[in-house]
Formats: C-alpha cells, sequence, structure tokens
C-alpha cells in the first residue's frame, strides 16, 4: 500500500471531522499485504494512519521527518502496537517478494521521495507529490541521476503526479520566490504577519533567514507550525543562527513592529486558527493585528476554500492590514510538477505502461496524452475502483470491480459513506 492519506469536511459533510478512505478491499485481502509505504508527511498521503493502521497491522516504511510527523500524531498506546521502519533514500530493502527503494525528490516539504518497486514482473516507479526544483533552499536537489539509472534498468509502469499537466514549463524555484519575498518583506514598515503551509518548512525558513538579514525577530504561531518546526530540530533542518532571533507571541507584542515577522497558521480559513480570531480584531497571546501591518498568504488556495478564504481577506481588510496573496503577488510557488517537468520524468524512466495519478480526472486524461507524445507504448486512464494487470503479457485493465469510497471520522466513530448517516446533520445545517 503506498501512502494512506485523508481530507477534509467540506459544506456537504457537516458534524464530519475528517475523511479517511473505505479500506474494505484491503482489509478483506490482509493476508496479502506485506506493507505501507509513506512517500512523504502531507495529510493527504499520511493522515489517515492513525485511524486505519490498526485494521492493516504491518511494518509502515517511511523517511524520519514523516517518522516524525506520524509519532506526533499517534498516542502513547499506538506507539506500542504499531511498527515504523526507517528508511534511508537510496538503500534499497526487500519486503515479500519485493525490492524497495525511496529516491529522494523535491516537494513542498522536507524528504520527498519516489518509489521504486520491484517486482519478479518488472518495476513499477510511483513519484508521489513532487517537483523538480534545481535550486532549493532546504534539502538538495532531487537524484534525477538515480532514476535515469533506474530508466536504462527497465521500468514497466511508472505512476505520475498529474496536478499540474496543464501549466506550460517548470515550476519556479525556491530560490527565485526568495529574490521577491526580501524584496517585499523590505518594504513594508510595521509588523509582518506570514500565513504559509506549516508543512513547508523550507518557505517557513527562507522567510525567518530573509526577517534575520532586515533585524526582525520571528514569532512561530500555531500549534501544526511549532510543531512542523520541532521536527525540523529533531530530524537536523534547523538552522542553528535562527535560535537567537526567535520569540514567543508575548514578547513579539511588546516589540516595535518594525521589528516582528510573525508566522501564523490558519491561510486556508480554518476557524479554530489563530489568524481567525486576529481577523476580528482580537488580541491572541499579545498579539494583535492593526492598521499600518502586512499579512501575507505565501500558500494556494486549496479547491473548495475560496469563499472562506476570501471572507477572511475583507475580515483582514477591516482591520486596516495589507493583505497580499498569490494574485496580488509573487508569493508562492507549487509543490507539483508542471507539464516540462512531468515529461522529464517520462524521459528519465522511460516505461512501457504510464498510469497517471494524483490528480482530478481531467488531469489524468492529460497526463495520458503527454505520456502518448513521449512515446510510452500503453497508458491508462483508472477511474477509482478499477483493476489493472500490468504484467505478465499485455496489460490490461481487469473486469473486476473494488469497493471504495469514502468513510466520515465522527468524534471516535469511524461511519460509512452511506445517503442515510448524513441525512440529520444536512437537514439540521440547512434548516437550523
Amino acid at each position: 500500500l503506498v501512502d494512506c492519506g485523508i481530507t477534509f469536511p467540506d459544506e456537504s459533510t457537516p458534524g464530519v471531522d475528517v475523511i479517511v478512505p473505505d479500506t474494505r478491499y484491503i482489509r478483506d485481502n490482509i493476508h496479502k499485504l506485506k506493507a505501507i509505504l509513506i512517500t512523504h508527511a502531507h495529510e493527504d498521503h499520511i493522515g489517515a494512519m492513525p485511524y486505519i493502521w490498526e485494521e492493516m497491522p504491518v511494518p509502515a516504511y517511511m523517511t524520519q521527518f514523516a517518522q516524525k510527523v506520524l509519532e506526533g500524531k499517534l498516542n502513547a498506546d499506538q506507539r506500542n502496537d504499531l511498527e515504523i521502519r526507517r528508511v534511508i533514500p537510496g538503500q534499497p530493502f526487500e519486503v515479500g517478494p519485493f525490492e524497495i527503494e525511496f529516491v529522494k525528490v523535491t516537494h513542498s516539504i522536507p524528504e520527498g521521495n519516489v518509489i521504486r518497486l520491484k517486482t519478479p514482473y518488472g518495476t513499477v516507479v510511483n513519484t508521489g507529490d513532487y517537483k523538480l526544483d534545481r535550486d532549493p533552499i532546504l534539502g538538495g536537489v532531487s537524484d534525477t541521476d538515480r532514476m535515469e539509472e533506474i530508466g536504462k534498468e527497465g521500468v514497466l509502469a511508472l505512476f505520475c503526479d498529474s496536478t499540474n499537466v496543464y501549466s506550460k514549463g517548470r515550476v519556479p524555484t525556491e530560490s527565485e520566490l526568495a529574490v521577491n519575498l526580501e524584496e517585499l518583506l523590505a518594504a513594508q514598515k510595521n509588523r509582518i504577519f506570514v500565513c504559509p503551509f506549516a508543512s513547508n518548512i523550507e518557505r517557513v525558513f527562507n522567510i525567518t533567514q530573509i526577517a534575520i538579514k532586515q533585524n526582525r525577530k520571528v514569532c512561530f504561531m500555531g500549534r501544526s507550525l511549532q510543531n512542523m518546526v520541532s521536527y525540523s530540530k529533531e530530524c537536523g533542518f534547523f538552522p542553528e543562527n535562527f535560535s537567537d532571533h526567535i520569540i514567543t507571541p508575548e514578547e513579539a507584542g511588546k516589540l516595535p513592529g518594525e521589528q516582528v515577522v510573525v508566522f501564523l497558521t490558519g491561510s486556508q480559513a480554518q476557524p479554530n486558527a489563530a489568524l481567525s480570531r486576529l481577523a476580528d480584531g482580537d488580541e491572541f497571546k499579545g498579539v494583535q493585528i492593526a492598521k499600518g501591518d502586512t499579512v501575507i498568504f505565501t500558500a494556494r488556495k486549496i479547491p473548495g476554500n475560496e469563499k472562506n478564504i476570501y471572507e477572511l481577506f475583507n475580515r483582514l481588510m477591516k482591520t486596516g492590514a495589507e493583505v497580499i496573496h498569490d494574485q496580488t503577488d509573487f508569493v508562492h510557488v507549487s509543490g507539483h510538477a508542471r507539464r516540462d517537468e512531468i515529461a522529464e520524468m517520462y524521459t528519465f524512466f522511460k516505461p512501457q505502461i504510464a498510469v497517471p495519478a494524483y490528480g482530478e480526472h481531467q488531469h489524468l486524461i492529460g497526463n495520458a496524452k503527454l505520456a502518448e507524445e513521449m512515446g510510452v507504448p500503453h497508458q491508462f486512464v483508472l477511474p477509482n475502483g478499477h483493476k489493472i494487470k500490468l504484467a505478465p503479457g499485455e496489460p490490461e485493465v481487469v473486469d473486476e470491480f473494488i469497493p471504495h469510497g469514502r468513510n466520515f471520522v465522527d468524534g471516535y466513530n469511524i461511519l460509512d459513506e452511506d445517503r442515510f448517516i448524513l441525512s440529520e446533520p444536512r437537514q439540521m445545517a440547512f434548516e437550523g
């Protein structure tokens, strides 16, 4: 099993905490399951582990940063029962009939990985989420040399990220973004609030370095952000020169505005985040957003959140603050490869079969067309629940439909995706 993620509820799922995959097919075939492989530590790839790992009690393999994130989610009892095995990229290991290797790739979180899965019938490669950043701020470049070696050894099938297939060219590098961010921060004369994704530690450290260079102290607010900073320290990512420049919220509230940068979680307008309270003019731990301050959203808008985010912008502007985001300035670069980088993956691995992954159906189709242009002999766009036979013989879609879907987490209960489960909460949400 590659990755085990969650998604979040929206207006159609009132009363739901998080949404996890329906794993009944895996449970029904549990005797076949040998391992869980985690490509990286984003919620949509690792977040379901605490909820459904007990149903699939096999070792989970991941790199150090993902291990720290997962352990932070598990309670003490779960840590004792479930086995995490740390992986070092570039060092193959065996599980059952498979030889597995994690290969380093850049993304918007530390330690992204491509997974090579060598089987008796050929090698399967899963890219995970990635971009091919040629000048990253943190962690070094992708191991494209190893990818090319794997391609020369022979790849049966490539499961490839499709998210940005319709975006031409390459994703701008974090270093290119840093140039603009430095100019942007230098132009601000009062307190600066920065709202990134908490997991984008590279972006956080990039802006922290700029703030220190401009003689500002830095404050981290929000539990998820503080956790990510803590994990980065444990993994050795945290630059030593930062320590003397980090202050508490209480200290930040007492300093003149031109001397402070405050990092906040809540870029997706989460109602329980500190940013939401500050947007109403409230004080939080001694910090308050006031007229003349600047709020920079250095994160994309997750589809479905736009309405709430724009309402948050309005509330912030009513405090007198200036709001800067990806539609007003160059403040964010994607963690997902654009078209030229996806084409590079096909060049590296030279697969016989392309199975587009990670994206909506339109993106899968776009990726399949690109694979065909790149000379890949076979392309398969598979809706959820469909099964493909890769080998032996000619690849083909199997006439077998796999049960799949979503389960809803409500407190300690995991509920089936049933039309009756949410009917009453939806009625109450609509009618009051």
